[in-house]
């Protein structure tokens, strides 16, 4: 027997499904972990995918997600996570 999990996004641009065997339990060490950031340029908030605690510290460049403006996203712990502006 299997599961299904189906996710939609709202405009129907994305549409995915993945099936787990109920034997294949998700640890929750496997699951994906997200966190808001604030842009420093435009000041909105959304939520990025954070890495495993193991591979911290680290720096991503990102670009907003809503303004498309360059950034540095410093993770030094998952308590410790903040943007930087790299326009200058």
């Amino acid at each position: 027997m299997l599961y299904e999990i189906k996710s939609v996004l709202q405009f129907g641009i994305l549409n995915f499904t993945f099936r787990v065997r109920p034997s294949e339990s998700i640890s929750p060490h496997d699951a994906m972990m997200t966190y808001p950031v604030t842009c420093p340029t435009c000041f909105e908030t959304f939520e990025i995918a954070i890495p495993p605690v193991a591979e911290m510290p680290a720096e991503y460049d990102y670009d907003c997600e809503v303004c498309c403006r360059p950034m540095l996203i410093i993770l030094n712990s998952p308590e410790d996570i903040y943007a930087q502006s790299l326009a200058d």
